[in-house]
């Protein structure tokens, strides 16, 4: 049995390197030919959008900077939308993902806790991580 990590390095390395606009399409193909279950793809291309939203989105008492894996300071460019914008965000970025799977993604981390809503601002914030390549089921 292959272990469901191994579907996760195609879609990463797709989006790893071709920064920009994403076909979902391309996306789901990459984790079939990598030999996913039909029935396990979209899980599997949620739990690649959910590992790059958990490190794009800073906690509330972010940092003006980052140390990077080599040690040397850098900017901190992560951001905190509010829930819409978010959404907004992976429509433009993963071309083919609808607004309803988008904004269903981002409830389930928040309601797993890892996005916190700033109840003034609407702000999301990161709250904790769900560890890496687990594939999110949304139905």
């Amino acid at each position: 049995m292959i272990h469901p990590s191994h579907f996760f390095e195609p879609v990463e390395g797709f989006i790893r390197t071709h920064p920009g606009v994403c076909q979902v399409a391309v996306l789901n193909q990459l984790a079939l030919n990598a030999g996913c279950p039909t029935e396990d793809v979209d899980s599997i291309v949620n739990g690649v959008l959910s590992d790059l939203l958990q490190i794009s989105i800073a906690p509330q008492n972010k940092n003006l900077s980052v140390i990077n894996p080599i040690g040397l300071q850098e900017p901190d460019t992560r951001i905190n939308p509010t829930i819409d914008e978010l959404v907004e965000i992976l429509i433009k970025q993963f071309e083919g993902i609808t607004k309803e799977r988008a904004s269903k993604l981002i409830d389930f981390l928040i309601n797993k806790g890892v996005f916190e809503c700033d109840p003034t601002s609407g702000m999301l914030f990161l709250k904790t991580r769900l560890r890496n390549r687990l594939p999110i089921s949304l139905s």
